[in-house]
């Protein structure tokens, strides 16, 4: 009987608690880097509809966000990408709940692509 080998990434990607399970990263994890750009349009979708009830301008209620940090426009993001890109891969972002890894790597290869447009 012969035996098949499955590569090690896939089964990373397969097993529970793999990156593409929608699972948490561990503290300190990483993310695979994405092999097409992700666009500013997928990034607002996915990641900043989760961050803007508290970093907007609009937001009645921050819930203590920085008046400073808000995520409402492209030029917002941009300006506060790569310290928001920190906290959430670690997990301190957003404080109620660590984002799913996935949906925290599509915010890390948006930053890591240079912020596609």
């Amino acid at each position: 009987m012969a035996h098949r080998v499955t590569p090690l990434p896939l089964l990373l990607l397969l097993a529970p608690g793999g990156l593409g399970c929608g699972t948490k990263l561990d503290p300190g994890g990483s993310c695979p880097v994405a092999p097409a750009p992700v666009t500013f349009a997928t990034v607002q979708q996915q990641v900043l509809s989760t961050c803007t009830p508290c970093h907007s301008a609009k937001a009645g209620n921050r819930f203590g966000a920085p008046t400073s940090v808000n995520f409402d426009t492209y030029e917002d993001a941009v300006a506060h990408a790569s310290a928001a890109n920190m906290d959430i891969v670690s997990g301190r972002m957003p404080p109620a709940a660590a984002l799913a890894a996935d949906t925290a790597c599509t915010f890390d290869a948006w930053v890591k692509n240079r912020y596609a447009r």
